[in-house]
């Protein structure tokens, strides 16, 4: 990005301290997510929440996302201990065999039904464990006209529908 290679990138967390400076970021998008499962998990997890997520298989996005770092503590909130048999940096892969009962996983609001479509379904809101997109862009120079675009095609609080 500094060196103007690219235009910008969509990131989980906005820039290091020391990158930061030489960075336009912005908070594109942020949501609410939850704790998802399919069959068969899904029958042995369902009754009993939180505590019958002790020692299930969870899918997991990589350690020291935000992400991962807010759910770890929601767990632990919950004196709960999970079985990690998955980290993933794609979040559709994570879906996907989430979908197919291969372990619980965390999804943002905005892809329920597409999950419900795929035989997921929710276990539990995770509340005050968001779902960030930041959008960076390099700060020198004139920025792409399609970032601004981007940037007004998804407003900050659009990233969770109505809940069903």
């Amino acid at each position: 990005l500094v060196s103007r290679e690219l235009d910008c990138v969509l990131s989980d967390a906005p820039a290091p301290q020391g990158l930061a400076s030489r960075l336009r970021q912005r908070l594109l998008a942020e949501g609410p997510v939850g704790l998802y499962a399919a069959p068969p998990l899904l029958r042995r997890v369902e009754r009993g929440l939180p505590g019958s997520l002790e020692g299930a298989p969870f899918l997991l996005p990589p350690a020291r996302t935000p992400l991962r770092v807010a759910l770890e503590a929601w767990l632990a909130a919950r004196d709960l201990s999970v079985e990690v048999v998955g980290e993933f940096e794609d979040p559709a892969l994570m879906k996907g065999l989430g979908s197919e009962g291969r372990g619980v996983f965390v999804a943002p609001d905005l892809v329920e039904g597409e999950l419900r479509a795929a035989g997921a379904r929710r276990l539990v809101d995770l509340p005050g464990v968001l779902d960030r997109v930041w959008l960076c862009s390099p700060r020198q120079g004139e920025p792409h006209p399609a970032l601004a675009a981007l940037a007004a095609a998804h407003p900050r609080n659009a990233h969770s529908p109505p809940r069903p």
